[in-house]
């Protein structure tokens, strides 16, 4: 019996893939692809993650690790990221819009599960099992429905266009008389259930109750459920004339469900046999199309934040007073980046430059990292002194304990300030990733010897500032650890311990007889070390360079 997987698309007209087992320590990738990286399966949509989830066999099984925000669903049920899950034969994988049948070439185990049949029983309900191979037959008879449901699933607008299409889909495959999407109103287990979309429209007129006890169990099983005809069920007032019923959820993404899809059948009608795992997949495709929908709010969301950070930063290349700046960022996957850089001219003749980096990733980061660059701002402006501007940034932080919730609560940073003359103060705050180069070309590590702690760390931290001196031409380059802790093809970092040997950043610099060319000699060193790898973090490098 073969070992290899075959992944085969659902409703995509797209080929499958099939893999033998990867050798010890690899996995089978499934993700976005990027310029800098091609999965071995790619999924191209915004709500995939690069690396959305990996494939591995050992011991004879295969199994799926999700990786992806998101988290991934298997055979309905969601797999959250770092989550691991043994995958059978007929295994559904449902990533963003693609949903990928598992086969594995062997026959389906009898014992798995697709779907709970709920009876009335004087003990409370009874789960009946429905083998999972008699399931994907009947599957797989309704293949060109499916088609053209997910065709029509994925035209709608918006959610509610995909709750309408769903109702419609379902009445018209004239299984079911009457089909609904049904919300819930909130988190606890007496919430009320509302009506969101309901066919066909003349079955609103009509009214009917739909059976909370159904929802109720969808809701605790997040899995399929099914009301068979039995007697003992004419005795509760919402199934009164109803011979079968089913419920599912619809899963959006993590956390419990909010939506579910009923679907019920009167006066003796009894649904095809198909109906049940046709019912199933396309409220499958429709959390699909509606968690890929809010992902891409969210895409729009970070794109948002992302345009604010960026009128927040300096232009790349700028003069204030007598200093002349040259800067390069660019953040990782997230698009919002924890990074800043801020230059500002005070009053008494002094500009500050600062260059930092927040703990954390992503749109908590960002926030943050607005927030500091107007304080610092700010600071400068009224007057303060580099070192009572950081000490006040940091007291900022370090009495809202609530910023840890995003970002652990602390930044890395090095502020200094130039004075017209060239004499300079600066503070490090926990970073250390600063250079001089002289305007001869020849370049240092720039050494702080208060090295102060981290921004925010705690409240009551006063920082001291170190002096230093600039000649004409003369700049100061400093960059996030984005850059040193790159790591290349064989794991190494670009530069492990920059405190101990910085020799590798300062030959890069070496030479350099301008600001664009230092930030230039910077990224073309860490493209050479990445070899082509994506960068793992945000990267800011900034020359500041003094002109009196």
């Amino acid at each position: 019996m073969s070992d290899r997987i075959r992944l085969e698309f659902l409703g995509q007209g797209r080929p499958a893939e099939a893999f033998d087992p990867p050798a010890a320590g690899r996995v089978i990738v499934l993700g976005r692809p990027s310029a800098e990286q091609r999965p071995d399966v790619p999924l191209a949509d915004p709500g995939v993650s690069r690396r959305h989830a990996e494939l591995s066999f050992a011991d004879g099984a295969w199994t799926i690790v999700s990786a992806g925000k998101t988290g991934t669903l298997v055979d309905g049920e969601l797999v959250a990221a770092g989550q691991r899950r043994l995958l059978e034969h007929g295994s559904v994988l449902q990533i963003g819009p693609f949903g990928m049948r598992v086969d594995l070439g062997k026959a389906g185990r009898s014992g798995a599960l697709e779907t709970l049949g709920f009876t009335d029983a004087a003990a409370g309900a009874r789960a009946m099992q429905v083998p999972r191979a008699e399931l994907e037959r009947l599957a797989e008879l309704r293949l060109s429905s499916l088609i053209a449901a997910s065709a029509r699933i994925n035209a709608a607008a918006d959610e509610q266009g995909v709750l309408e299409a769903v109702a419609a889909i379902l009445c018209e495959s004239r299984d079911f008389e009457r089909a609904a999407v049904i919300g819930l109103a909130g988190t606890d287990d007496d919430a009320p259930w509302k009506p969101l979309a309901v066919a066909p429209p003349e079955a609103v007129a009509r009214g009917g109750a739909f059976s909370r006890t159904l929802l109720a169990a969808a809701r605790d099983a997040r899995a399929m459920v099914q009301l068979e005809d039995d007697l003992r069920f004419r005795a509760a007032e919402s199934m009164i004339g109803t011979s079968a019923a089913i419920c599912t959820p619809l899963v959006t993404g993590p956390g419990a469900p909010r939506l579910f899809v009923y679907a019920d059948c009167r006066a003796g009608v009894r649904p095809a046999a198909a109906a049940i795992p046709f019912a199933n997949l396309v409220a499958q495709l429709a959390g699909a199309a509606i968690g890929t929908a809010e992902q891409r709010k969210l895409v729009g969301d970070l794109e948002q934040a992302r345009l604010i950070q960026k009128r927040l930063m300096p232009e790349e290349e700028g003069v204030r007073g007598h200093v002349r700046w040259v800067r390069f960022s660019r953040a990782a996957d997230t698009r919002v980046s924890g990074d800043f850089f801020a230059v500002v001219d005070a009053a008494d003749g002094r500009v500050a430059a600062a260059l930092g980096d927040v703990a954390g990733k992503g749109a908590g980061a960002g926030l943050v990292m607005a927030a500091a660059v107007t304080h610092l701002d700010t600071s400068v402006r009224m007057g303060l002194a580099v070192e009572e501007a950081v000490t006040a940034v940091s007291d900022f932080f370090a009495r809202r304990p609530s910023f840890e919730v995003a970002t652990a609560g602390f930044i890395t940073a090095i502020a200094v300030e130039v004075h017209p003359d060239g004499r300079c103060r600066g503070v490090d705050a926990g970073h250390a990733y600063a250079a001089i180069v002289r305007a001869d070309g020849r370049a240092e590590r720039l050494v702080f010897p208060s090295n102060m702690t981290m921004v925010g760390l705690f409240e009551g931290i006063r920082y001291e500032a170190d002096g230093f001196e600039l000649a004409p031409g003369d700049r100061i380059v400093l960059f996030s650890d984005g850059v040193v802790e790159q790591p290349g093809p064989t794991g190494d970092r670009l530069c492990p311990n920059f405190a101990d040997d910085a020799s590798t950043v300062v030959s890069a610099l070496e030479g350099s007889r301008s600001a664009a060319d230092d930030v230039s000699r910077l990224r073309e060193l860490l493209a050479r070390h990445a070899s082509g790898l994506p960068w793992e973090d945000d990267v800011t490098i900034a020359s500041i360079e003094y002109r009196p």
